[in-house]
């Protein structure tokens, strides 16, 4: 017992000098204010656009890197953790899928819009509890400023079984949205969503998907629409559509 005592006494000591010398550094004179300016610029880095950083980036390696990247300034010392959790807009851009860091995210980012970003398939074989998962989320879409989900089957029962009980679903600030489609049962439209008002909407990327689901979820305030159709649709499908959005300005 004495050397335990000892060893924590020793634990405690140069715990607290690394906080001194921590303390003594040049950077820890900013203001918590212009820390979290700095921190901002930093994650934001991770989301430029028109970088491999996109917020619709998919690639399974830049994946893990949106995953753990700039968590690193939690780890730099004391000061930082503190700064970085009291920084609403540093949590608001949702990029893994375990739940527990969802809403430890949700929980530190305020009343701000989220940008969420789940790229990885619902299933059970990747994801022990998917249902947690879109329960977790699908209460914040009043607060979805850009989501990407991969659509698979285990989603499809969990929106079919939500739509059912009556849920309905508010965007009113999404901006940008993107699907990508694993599964059949999504073939002509995706319960909940398709019915959502969207007046903010200007950016819709689907991946695999039927142009009956680009019909159910064309809003007239796109101005980006990129898919890819699965199976092929008609031109003359296609043109019908395109006249009845009006602001549109790329197809791809």
């Amino acid at each position: 017992e004495r050397y335990r005592l000892e060893a924590l006494r020793i634990e405690n000591t140069q715990r607290s000098l690394r906080m001194q010398y921590n303390d003594a550094a040049l950077i820890s004179t900013l203001p918590p204010e212009l820390l979290a300016l700095i921190f901002g610029a930093f994650v934001d880095d991770y989301w430029e656009p028109n970088s491999r950083n996109s917020t619709f980036y998919c690639d399974r390696q830049m994946y893990r890197y949106h995953m753990c990247g700039w968590l690193v300034i939690l780890q730099v010392c004391h000061r930082w953790r503190s700064v970085a959790l009291d920084t609403p807009r540093l949590w608001t851009r949702i990029t893994v899928s375990p739940v527990s860091y969802i809403q430890f995210a949700i929980t530190h980012s305020g009343d701000l819009p989220l940008d969420v970003l789940v790229a990885r398939s619902l299933q059970a074989k990747k994801d022990p509890n998917p249902e947690a998962l879109l329960q977790c989320l699908l209460p914040k879409f009043p607060r979805l400023r850009s989501a990407l989900f991969r659509m698979t089957f285990s989603a499809a029962l969990i929106l079919q079984t939500a739509h059912t009980a009556g849920m309905k679903l508010r965007a009113p600030v999404l901006e940008k949205l993107a699907l990508i489609i694993d599964t059949r049962e999504f073939l002509t439209s995706i319960p909940l969503l398709s019915e959502m008002n969207l007046p903010r909407l200007t950016s819709l990327t689907l991946e695999r998907a039927s142009f009956k689901l680009l019909q159910s979820l064309a809003r007239p305030t796109l101005t980006t629409v990129d898919i890819s159709f699965s199976p092929p649709c008609k031109p003359s499908e296609l043109i019908e559509l395109l006249v009845k959005l009006p602001l549109l300005q790329c197809l791809k």
